[in-house]
């Protein structure tokens, strides 16, 4: 799937000069063929069991997971492709749960991708005008020690281990504030 096929989108909607194109997608706009899609790689790609602790979710639990009205999700594409999806949950204060989903053909750049979806989030204003979110917060499953390195190279704080956090696991709790994430792109570009 192309970013071109999700909907009519001018073409720099959310579109950064490093290949990454981001797509917010509400309830309304979830189209099952966007939902089969997703799973259909996530599945292929063997992440369901990683991402949602669920190897044999179907499609309509997945379809109905995304168009939940507390989720919040984003398609991810990198250079023109479709390679993964993440999405925000748990809204409240300035504060939000962040999950990210990357296929496997962009292992190697999920960095820069996970970049690009923390910028987008940690810009998007508030009804006031000052920034909607300060911290976002990750309960990443113990076991699933990629996703844990992932949180720590991405710059997420990881503070401890909760018991039963997410279907009776143990889930490792990091957050990242909006001055971190800012902060360290600028420590990267000098």
């Amino acid at each position: 799937m192309q970013h071109k096929t999700v909907r009519k989108w001018p073409d720099d909607y959310l579109r950064r000069g490093d290949g990454v194109t981001l797509i917010p997608v509400t309830k309304d706009d979830m189209s099952p063929n966007i939902a089969a899609e997703a799973y259909k790689r996530s599945k292929d790609d063997r992440l369901l069991k990683w991402v949602f602790q669920k190897s044999d979710m179907t499609l309509q639990e997945f379809f109905e997971y995304f168009t939940r009205n507390d989720n919040f999700p984003v398609l991810v594409f990198f250079h023109d492709n479709f390679a993964g999806y993440a999405w925000l949950n748990g809204l409240s204060c300035k504060r939000a749960f962040a999950h990210f989903c990357f296929f496997n053909s962009v292992w190697g750049s999920t960095e820069t991708i996970a970049d690009a979806v923390l910028d987008y989030w940690f810009a998007m204003p508030d009804k006031d005008g000052t920034h909607l979110f300060e911290v976002l917060v990750g309960a990443t499953p113990e076991d699933n020690r990629l996703a844990v390195r992932f949180n720590k190279r991405m710059g997420f704080n990881q503070i401890g281990v909760i018991p039963y956090m997410e279907h009776n696991k143990p889930c490792v709790i990091s957050y990242k504030t909006r001055s971190e994430h800012n902060g360290r792109k600028k420590s990267k570009r000098t």
